[in-house]
């Protein structure tokens, strides 16, 4: 697999921006593929319905990126909460 890696502004720090231009680097490097899939945590900065920068860039090019995101709470995948024989 590949890592990418999408530098902050000075000062801009993380946020709905950032994240758009992230979404903007996948989409170039993935531009031979009609849709790619991002799978996003719940940080308010990546849903379309908490910011108005993410529902611009998503009206724009919904099409070619589609964001899924993870359950809000799931002990079953985190190790660290799920121990074989330890009980409360």
């Amino acid at each position: 697999g590949r890592v990418f890696v999408t530098e902050g502004l000075k000062k801009e720090g993380r946020g709905a921006a950032l994240f758009c231009r992230h979404l903007d680097e996948l989409r170039r490097a993935f531009r031979h593929f009609k849709v790619i899939h991002v799978i996003c945590d719940n940080a308010g900065f990546h849903k379309p319905d908490k910011s108005k920068v993410v529902k611009a860039y998503l009206k724009e090019w919904g099409h070619r990126v589609v964001l899924h995101y993870l359950p809000t709470y799931s002990p079953d995948t985190k190790p660290a909460l799920v121990t074989p024989g330890w009980q409360r």
